[in-house]
């Protein structure tokens, strides 16, 4: 891990991005503190973020336990990288993809349970701002009207196999899915979507919120 990581000032940074990941007003202030502290790399991966220069670059995990990504890589996110791999927390975690915004980890992909099991240790760590979980996806069906739309959890996973996985009725039955959903029975049947777009939405801020609570952090606003 680079030195200013475990800097005060850089910590109490970082958590005023970690409480808001999507004002990026914190983020300036925290580019220009890495670079005064040697930092170049980072603070200039983060002001392109910020300037929206490029995709945010996604690394995967491979099964050698190194990660694999954009090819010509932004040296200030090769850091990031590095530094993730040198802490063993997103191994540990079971994380097999990271997607780096603004210069920071924002999205993990894992399993269900290794997301239940870490959620908190995550959301205390990096700003994240979506999580993908990899083994509980979408599935089409049918709508009351007749129409098709998207159900969350699948059909094939129904309350009592996600008590089983660890799952708490938080992440199926929460406002945040109940609100946007077209049929919801208290978690007892699939919920559903009519279009894809909202059923992934809502599966990620449902996660998202829970992960917060999970590490002691406020909802995000806005």
């Amino acid at each position: 891990m680079n030195d200013y990581t475990a800097h005060p000032e850089y910590r109490a940074l970082l958590e005023t991005v970690r409480i808001n990941p999507r004002d990026h007003a914190p983020l300036g202030i925290i580019a220009d503190w890495i670079q005064e502290h040697g930092g170049d790399d980072q603070a200039e991966f983060i002001r392109e973020c910020l300037a929206g220069r490029g995709k945010a670059p996604r690394f995967m995990r491979t099964v050698f336990n190194d990660w694999t990504g954009p090819a010509n890589p932004h040296a200030g996110a090769l850091a990031v990288i590095r530094d993730l791999e040198r802490e063993g927390l997103a191994r540990d975690c079971g994380v097999t993809d990271v997607v780096l915004a603004h210069g920071f980890v924002s999205e993990v992909r894992l399993r269900v349970a290794e997301f239940m099991s870490h959620a908190g240790r995550l959301f205390r760590s990096f700003p994240i701002a979506k999580v993908v979980l990899i083994d509980c996806g979408l599935r089409m069906g049918s709508l009351p009207d007749g129409g098709s739309g998207y159900f969350w959890p699948p059909p094939r996973v129904d309350s009592r196999i996600m008590q089983e996985r660890g799952v708490p009725s938080e992440l199926w039955n929460s406002p945040l899915v109940s609100s946007g959903s077209v049929e919801n029975d208290g978690g007892r049947s699939p919920i559903i979507f009519k279009f894809e777009k909202d059923a992934r939405r809502v599966m990620w801020d449902v996660c998202v919120a829970f992960g917060r609570e999970q590490a002691g952090l406020p909802p995000i606003a806005g």
